[in-house]
C-alpha cells in the first residue's frame, strides 16, 4: 500500500469514527501520522457526527452513503441532511441580502 492509500484509509476510517488505536494498527501508521492526516483534513478524534456528515454532504454524498460511512440509522442522516439543506438555504440567502 503506497502512502495516498494509506492516507485514504486512515481519513475513510476517521470519518467512521474509529480510534486511534484501530487506526494504527490496520493502516500501519503512527498516531502522529493519523493526527497529522487528521488535522489536514479538518476531522480528529473530537469532531462531531454532524460536522462529518455535513462534510461528506458538502463533498455531495448521499444520506444512505453517510449513514453506512458514520454507522448512522436512516432516520438521522436524513435529519442531518434536513440541517444541511436549511444551512445551505441561510447561506444562500445571506448573499442574496447582502447584494
Amino acid at each position: 500500500m503506497d502512502k495516498k492509500q494509506k492516507e485514504a484509509l486512515v481519513i475513510a476510517m476517521l470519518e467512521k469514527g474509529e480510534s486511534y488505536r484501530d487506526i494504527a494498527q490496520k493502516a500501519k501508521v503512527s498516531p502522529n501520522t493519523i493526527k497529522t492526516i487528521s488535522n489536514r483534513v479538518g476531522l480528529d478524534e473530537f469532531t462531531s457526527i454532524s460536522s462529518r456528515a455535513f462534510e461528506l454532504y458538502v463533498q455531495q454524498k448521499t444520506p444512505v452513503d453517510v449513514a453506512i460511512a458514520l454507522n448512522l440509522k436512516a432516520e438521522e442522516a436524513i435529519r442531518y441532511h434536513q440541517e444541511y439543506f436549511m444551512l445551505l438555504g441561510c447561506t444562500e440567502f445571506t448573499k442574496v441580502y447582502l447584494q
